[in-house]
């Protein structure tokens, strides 16, 4: 039979033992000075400088993405803002490329062209673009989140290599693409209830015989 006692001394508990025929099992038990010493310990191990060190680079993991946006620039609404630009960085922290940033002049610029696509009923790129540019045309309940998600499927068909403009993962790579550091959306819907989706990237990406990030 095992007997566990706590706050008897050792030595009686081992005279106690002989005496009954009894065996002895000594649990070690946390206590309060030790944790204050395992702590005392921490705090010589890394100097002050070093949790500072520490803690910057906690921050910078949790402000990856790009802090609240408040105004958009364009018809989309904050709120869908900031999830499309949320799953940009999520997919560009894979890859492991800079996050990016909202920009309000982009957006403007997309939302003209998301008007155009909206009111002609068409589904073409911008023409004399000098910034890179993702499309997205559905017709139902789809919202920005959807096209984000859509653009980001294609990476299923996606292997690493140099840009060659084929293979149908354009709006992948144009989310990945290393020297990509703004993006901006705009939202239209037509007549007829289908909605266009149109994401412009600064500076462009998809260049020809380069590789959208280094590994």
């Amino acid at each position: 039979m095992f007997h566990s006692v706590r706050g008897v001394p050792r030595v009686k508990m081992e005279r106690f033992a002989k005496k009954t025929n009894c065996h002895l099992k000594f649990l070690t038990l946390p206590s309060a000075p030790k944790s204050l010493s395992l702590l005392q310990n921490f705090k010589k191990t890394f100097p002050m400088n070093k949790l500072i060190v520490i803690a910057f680079l906690l921050i910078s993991t949790l402000s990856y993405s790009q802090s609240k946006i408040d105004t958009t620039g364009s018809k989309i609404s904050s709120a869908d803002a900031q999830k499309v630009l949320d799953h940009h960085n999520l997919v560009r922290k894979e890859v492991g490329v800079p996050a990016l940033t909202w920009s309000k002049e982009l957006s403007a610029y997309a939302q003209q062209w998301a008007d155009h696509l909206a009111s002609t009923n068409t589904f073409s790129h911008r023409p004399n673009n000098q910034n890179g540019e993702n499309i997205f045309m559905g017709s139902g309940s789809y919202t920005p989140m959807d096209a984000s998600l859509s653009w980001y499927s294609e990476i299923k068909d996606y292997k690493y290599g140099k840009f060659t403009g084929s293979g149908g993962v354009g709006h992948y790579t144009q989310m990945i693409w290393k020297n990509t550091t703004q993006v901006g959306l705009g939202v239209a819907i037509a007549s007829n209830g289908d909605i266009y989706v149109v994401a412009n990237y600064a500076p462009a990406g998809n260049y020809i015989g380069e590789f959208p990030y280094e590994k």
